[in-house]
């Protein structure tokens, strides 16, 4: 399993227990803590992310910042 392949299931993953956190608490108590729903929705958007892209968001490739601009990335 190539490492793309390992991210975007675990996005997958995620996505699923954001949506099962979500409706969970709907039912439970809505409006009750935001806490549950702010990881629920962290938990939505981070693997989103890794689904769509295959990387993590805080990969250094991905950020312009993360090399100096004038030395190009070995």
């Amino acid at each position: 399993m190539t490492e793309t392949t390992r991210n975007r299931l675990l996005g997958l993953l995620l996505l699923l227990v954001g949506a099962v956190g979500i409706l969970l608490m709907s039912g439970v108590s809505p409006g009750g803590g935001k806490l549950p729903w702010f990881l629920a929705g962290c938990c939505q958007g981070l693997g989103a992310v890794l689904l769509l892209t295959g990387t993590p968001p805080w990969h250094s490739a991905r950020w312009r910042a993360s090399w100096h601009p004038l030395r190009p990335p070995n």
